[in-house]
């Protein structure tokens, strides 16, 4: 009878799979995604009792405070109330609430100093703005894999204007998204649902800022 030759079994070497280690480094991005932002909100609410107010917070306080205590939009239409309410509902959670001045400014400045707690309200309403700055971050991440998304930090409106209760934190990255979206659906063949959110980011800017003066809060209620 022949003999089948003898042989010799060796132990399998596991190997590592692929998608075990994009998944490692995919949460190792998503760690330093959040620490980098977690950074940079500290960073800026470092600033809020270091520097006083820009020329025109207390008017954004004033017109957000108008429309969170009385319920209408009379001192400027020019912007949108998304912003501006944002930046007074610390204050009116706080006990602030609207005097009545006869310009925004010198209502606004009201706000900030009649209590005697000017930097605590002011901080709390620079906190109102702060989470369009994470908006802002959260896109860039987001879209930085498909489009060139750099140029968004670079610009001055996201580095500085976090900083303050103002309006144009609340339109940049909307503003910035709805461009390259727009780019983007032009050039590849976009499912609706992005083109849906496309339109829902449209429509959140033109809240933020924009020319805003037929709504019905914004004229004088007859006596």
């Amino acid at each position: 009878m022949a003999h089948l030759p003898e042989t010799t079994l060796t132990p399998s070497v596991a190997v590592p799979s692929a998608s075990l280690s994009d998944n490692r480094l995919e949460r190792s991005i998503i760690f330093l995604f959040f620490a980098l932002l977690a950074i940079g909100t500290a960073r800026i609410v470092s600033t809020y009792r270091v520097f006083s107010q820009t020329f025109d917070e207390p008017a954004h306080i004033a017109c957000g405070m108008q429309w969170l205590d009385r319920g209408v939009y009379l001192y400027e239409p020019q912007h949108p109330p998304l912003a501006r309410v944002s930046a007074a509902i610390g204050p009116y959670l706080d006990g602030s609430r609207s005097v009545g001045r006869d310009t925004f400014l010198t209502e606004g400045n009201e706000i900030l100093y009649g209590r005697g707690t000017y930097f605590r309200t002011l901080s709390l309403a620079r906190l109102g703005i702060l989470p369009f700055f994470w908006v802002a971050s959260v896109l860039v991440w987001v879209w930085s894999t498909r489009i060139s998304a750099y140029g968004l930090f670079t610009r001055r409106h996201l580095c500085l204007h976090p900083l303050a209760g103002k309006t144009d934190p609340a339109s940049d990255p909307l503003s910035w998204a709805c461009k390259r979206r727009r780019g983007v659906i032009e050039v590849h063949h976009i499912p609706f649902s992005t083109r849906l959110r496309c339109g829902i980011a449209h429509r959140l800017l033109v809240c933020g800022k924009a020319i805003w003066e037929n709504h019905p809060t914004t004229r004088a209620k007859p006596d």
